[in-house]
C-alpha cells in the first residue's frame, strides 16, 4: 500500500489536470475544485450532501457558531443541505485549493448499510452531526485516486467508477 503522502501527491495531480471551471466531471457525482484563491472572501451557499477531500489548500466554513476548517489529507463529510459561510485558507505555496468532491446519495448509502454483514460497526448515530472533518485514511486516499485515474479511461469509468464510488461510501461508514 502507498502512503497517504504519496497517494495524496497524486490525488493532488490528478485534480490539477482534470478540473474543470464548472467542477463536473464525466463520471456522475464526481466534482473537482481547482480554485486560484484570494484573500479570505466569505463566500455565502447552501451546501448539499457531500464528501470532499481536500489535496492542496483549505477551507473555514461557519455553521452558525460552528467553525469547521479542513485542510490537505482531510474529509469533510457534509449529510443534509446545510448554509454555510466558507472561504479558503493556507494556501500560501501555490495560491490554489485543490478538492475532489463525491456527491453522497442516499440510496446508496442506504443499499450499503443493507448489505453490510450484520454486527460491522458504521459510524453515525441519530445525533451525528450533519457536517464533520478528519482525517482521510490511506484506504480512503487510495480509493479516491482510483476514482480520479478512471478520468483517464473513460470506456473503463462507466462500469467501474460506481464501483469504487460505493467503496469511498463504506470506507467513510466504517
Amino acid at each position: 500500500m502507498r502512503t497517504a503522502a504519496d497517494l495524496l501527491d497524486e490525488i493532488r495531480d490528478r485534480i490539477g489536470t482534470h478540473a474543470r471551471q464548472d467542477l463536473t466531471t464525466p463520471i456522475d457525482g464526481l466534482l473537482l475544485s481547482d480554485v486560484a484563491t484570494t484573500p479570505a472572501t466569505p463566500e455565502y451557499s447552501v451546501t448539499h450532501p457531500l464528501m470532499v477531500v481536500m489535496a492542496e489548500g483549505g477551507k473555514r466554513l461557519l455553521l452558525g457558531d460552528q467553525l469547521i476548517e479542513y485542510g490537505p489529507g482531510d474529509c469533510l463529510v457534509i449529510t443534509a443541505d446545510l448554509p454555510v459561510t466558507g472561504h479558503w485558507v493556507d494556501t500560501d505555496r501555490s495560491g490554489r485549493a485543490l478538492g475532489m468532491g463525491l456527491v453522497l446519495r442516499p440510496a446508496a448509502i442506504a443499499e450499503l448499510l443493507l448489505r453490510a454483514p450484520a454486527g460491522r460497526p458504521t459510524r453515525g448515530t441519530p445525533d451525528t452531526p450533519a457536517i464533520a472533518t478528519g482525517r482521510a485514511g490511506s484506504d480512503l486516499l487510495d480509493a479516491v485516486a482510483r476514482m480520479l485515474r478512471l478520468l483517464e479511461h473513460p470506456a473503463d469509468a462507466s462500469v467501474l467508477a460506481p464501483l469504487v464510488g460505493q467503496e469511498i461510501l463504506w470506507r467513510l461508514l466504517t
